[in-house]
């Protein structure tokens, strides 16, 4: 008898021990579950502040990147190039972009921090899908914009018999950025949308 009795006693022992033990397993899991869960919010949110910059600073550029391409337009059509652009005998953007190209830069430290992070894992495929081309889109506008700087860095923009082509060429990468910018315009709305849905 007191042999069935000692069975029982390290059976009863050995339940509470896995009982604890699981247990304890739950309580980590749910707190770190709780924790990614807490981190995955951070990170939307910080998201969300950056694509409001991007846009409100999108915003301000459109309309002076508008303008800098009618002026290039208007110099094309009243035949002055060489005295809008050549007057100082080199090319001189400053006459028609006074402000240059931009005026500040696209932020992307919270996206790069949630890549890094795996945020598409943590969030749904439709939400991750808005972001990433919300970014692939700032990127574009940003490699349309460099292609700006290399022609207006480049030696045959300051020759005098190839300033008609070089300003077709400038004029049309420019109106390129706008179309970008424009979509960028649309992806950052459609982003926010959903990031303020998802609150």
């Amino acid at each position: 008898m007191k042999e069935n009795l000692s069975w029982r006693k390290v059976f009863l022992e050995a339940l509470m021990i896995v009982l604890s033990v699981l247990l304890a397993l739950y309580i980590n899991e749910w707190k770190r579950n709780s924790n990614e869960l807490k981190n995955t919010n951070i990170m939307l949110e910080n998201i969300n502040i950056e694509i409001e910059n991007n846009k409100n600073f999108l915003e301000q550029l459109l309309p002076y990147h508008a303008s800098v391409l009618q002026k290039m337009q208007a110099a094309a059509l009243k035949d002055s190039l060489s005295i809008t652009f050549l007057a100082n005998g080199y090319f001189d953007f400053s006459s028609v972009a006074p402000k240059g190209i931009k005026q500040g830069e696209f932020q992307n430290i919270a996206w790069s921090i949630a890549k890094e992070e795996r945020i598409s894992n943590r969030i749904s495929f439709d939400d991750s899908q808005l972001l990433f081309a919300a970014y692939e889109q700032q990127a574009r506008v940003l490699k349309t914009i460099d292609r700006i700087i290399n022609i207006l860095g480049s030696r045959e923009i300051h020759r005098d018999e190839l300033l008609e082509e070089s300003v077709i060429i400038l004029a049309l990468e420019w109106n390129e950025m706008i179309a970008q910018e424009q979509e960028l315009l649309s992806r950052y709305e459609k982003a926010l949308q959903k990031l303020d849905g998802s609150k």
